[in-house]
Protein backbone atom coordinates (compact mmCIF):
# COMPACT_ATOMS: atom_id res chain seq x y z
CA UNK A 1 0.00 0.00 0.00
CA UNK A 2 1.32 3.17 -0.90
CA UNK A 3 1.05 6.21 1.57
CA UNK A 4 1.87 10.09 1.15
CA UNK A 5 5.15 11.55 2.94
CA UNK A 6 6.80 14.86 3.23
CA UNK A 7 10.51 14.28 4.19
CA UNK A 8 12.44 17.36 6.04
CA UNK A 9 16.05 17.54 5.78
CA UNK A 10 18.46 19.46 7.25
CA UNK A 11 22.21 19.49 4.84
CA UNK A 12 25.36 20.91 5.65
CA UNK A 13 25.76 24.68 4.87
CA UNK A 14 29.11 23.82 3.68
CA UNK A 15 28.53 22.57 0.74
CA UNK A 16 28.05 24.20 -2.55
CA UNK A 17 24.71 25.06 -4.34
CA UNK A 18 25.66 22.09 -6.83
CA UNK A 19 26.90 19.77 -4.06
CA UNK A 20 23.63 20.05 -2.33
CA UNK A 21 21.38 19.30 -5.81
CA UNK A 22 23.88 16.52 -6.45
CA UNK A 23 22.78 15.17 -2.65
CA UNK A 24 19.05 15.96 -3.48
CA UNK A 25 18.99 14.02 -6.64
CA UNK A 26 20.66 11.10 -4.95
CA UNK A 27 17.64 11.38 -1.80
CA UNK A 28 14.68 10.88 -5.10
CA UNK A 29 17.45 8.06 -6.47
CA UNK A 30 16.68 6.62 -3.24
CA UNK A 31 12.94 7.42 -3.00
CA UNK A 32 12.19 5.63 -7.17
CA UNK A 33 14.97 2.23 -6.03
CA UNK A 34 12.71 1.73 -3.04
CA UNK A 35 9.61 1.86 -5.38
CA UNK A 36 8.63 5.21 -4.66
CA UNK A 37 7.78 8.41 -7.23
CA UNK A 38 6.38 11.35 -7.91
CA UNK A 39 9.24 13.27 -5.82
CA UNK A 40 8.93 17.14 -5.67
CA UNK A 41 11.44 19.54 -3.80
CA UNK A 42 11.24 22.41 -2.63
CA UNK A 43 15.02 24.25 -1.01
CA UNK A 44 13.82 26.22 2.03
CA UNK A 45 17.72 28.13 2.09
CA UNK A 46 19.79 28.80 4.51
CA UNK A 47 18.36 28.58 8.42
CA UNK A 48 20.51 29.08 11.78
CA UNK A 49 19.86 26.30 13.90
CA UNK A 50 17.86 26.55 17.29
CA UNK A 51 20.98 24.55 18.50
CA UNK A 52 24.49 23.21 16.76
CA UNK A 53 24.37 19.68 15.43
CA UNK A 54 28.39 18.69 15.10
CA UNK A 55 29.75 22.19 15.59
CA UNK A 56 27.20 23.71 12.67
CA UNK A 57 25.31 26.80 13.30
CA UNK A 58 23.14 26.88 10.54
CA UNK A 59 21.94 24.84 7.84
CA UNK A 60 20.34 24.25 4.34
CA UNK A 61 16.55 22.99 4.66
CA UNK A 62 14.69 20.98 1.91
CA UNK A 63 11.24 19.26 1.75
CA UNK A 64 10.63 16.49 -0.39
CA UNK A 65 7.33 15.27 -1.50
CA UNK A 66 6.66 11.62 -2.70
CA UNK A 67 4.70 8.91 -2.41
CA UNK A 68 6.56 5.23 -0.97
CA UNK A 69 5.31 1.75 0.16
CA UNK A 70 4.44 2.06 3.47
CA UNK A 71 7.03 -0.91 4.44
CA UNK A 72 10.10 1.32 2.45
CA UNK A 73 9.87 3.72 5.14
CA UNK A 74 12.17 2.18 7.40
CA UNK A 75 14.75 1.59 4.50
CA UNK A 76 14.76 5.04 3.47
CA UNK A 77 15.15 6.19 7.02
CA UNK A 78 18.00 3.83 7.73
CA UNK A 79 19.66 4.98 4.33
CA UNK A 80 19.59 8.81 4.93
CA UNK A 81 21.32 8.44 8.42
CA UNK A 82 23.79 6.85 6.64
CA UNK A 83 24.23 9.99 4.89
CA UNK A 84 27.34 12.42 6.69
CA UNK A 85 25.60 15.98 4.80
CA UNK A 86 22.46 15.52 6.11
CA UNK A 87 22.57 16.87 9.51
CA UNK A 88 19.23 16.00 10.38
CA UNK A 89 15.90 14.28 8.57
CA UNK A 90 12.07 14.03 9.56
CA UNK A 91 10.27 11.18 7.49
CA UNK A 92 6.28 12.53 8.23
CA UNK A 93 3.33 10.74 6.65
CA UNK A 94 0.43 13.09 5.22
CA UNK A 95 -2.94 12.34 6.02
CA UNK A 96 -5.63 10.72 3.24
Amino acid sequence: MERKYDLVVILDSGLSSEEQDKLLEKIKKIISDLKGGSSEVKKWGKRELAYSIGKKRDGVYAEVSFVLPAQAAPQLKSKLQGEENILRHLLIRKDE
